[in-house]
């Protein structure tokens, strides 16, 4: 695994949810996620680059191309992306034919995951879960040229913690995928979806 330069870090982008992230350089984007400080790095180290593959065999082009680095003393982990210009997909987007065939096939591809006995990805992200008036998946991002990218592949694993935690990352995680189901079902009934 490379090892990130601090020297090409810049200023803070956003903070929410699960991620800090800032700017790397010109044209990329740096992030470091508090549910893998969770992990410990050698857990991260294993556990990533295994999810980034496995989300990249269902979701393909729509998963956001990432690398994976180790900070310069080995102890953090941060994932490495090219900056994108967008805004987060919502119902109302699925008007434009081209927006809606690319949100069916990113939804085709979620069942496909998850009937392969593989954990959901979070499709919602921090801005899904607190705009329950106004369904959005905050994961996905409406690029400029009118591209659906997933650009946060976690992995809804209670597995990957520590049990210490699960009494506490339990009810989390169902609530949490109890309202990416139910925004799941709302994007399938207006694409008219059966699947």
């Amino acid at each position: 695994m490379q090892t990130y330069d601090k020297h090409r870090i810049g200023k803070m982008l956003a903070w929410r949810g699960d991620h800090f992230v800032y700017e790397y350089g010109s044209d990329e984007v740096i992030k470091f996620s508090k549910l893998d400080y969770l992990l410990g790095f050698a857990k991260a180290q294993q556990v990533l680059p295994r999810e980034y593959a496995l989300f990249k065999e269902f979701f393909g082009e729509y998963l956001l191309t990432t690398h994976f680095a180790s900070s310069p003393n080995g102890r953090y982990i941060a994932s490495i992306q090219p900056r994108l210009y967008g805004k987060s997909l919502r119902l109302s987007d699925l008007k434009d034919e081209s927006i809606a065939e690319q949100c069916r096939e990113i939804i085709a591809a979620h069942h496909r995951l998850v009937e392969n006995g593989h954990p959901e990805i979070d499709l919602m992200g921090h801005e899904g879960v607190f705009h329950l008036w106004n369904r959005c998946f905050g994961n996905i991002i409406i690029t400029q040229d009118n591209q659906l990218r997933i650009f946060d592949a976690t992995s809804l694993d209670l597995n990957h913690f520590a049990p210490f935690t699960h009494p506490v990352m339990a009810p989390l995680f169902r609530i949490f995928q109890g309202v990416q189901n139910s925004a799941i079902r709302a994007f399938k009934k207006e694409l008219r979806m059966s699947v």
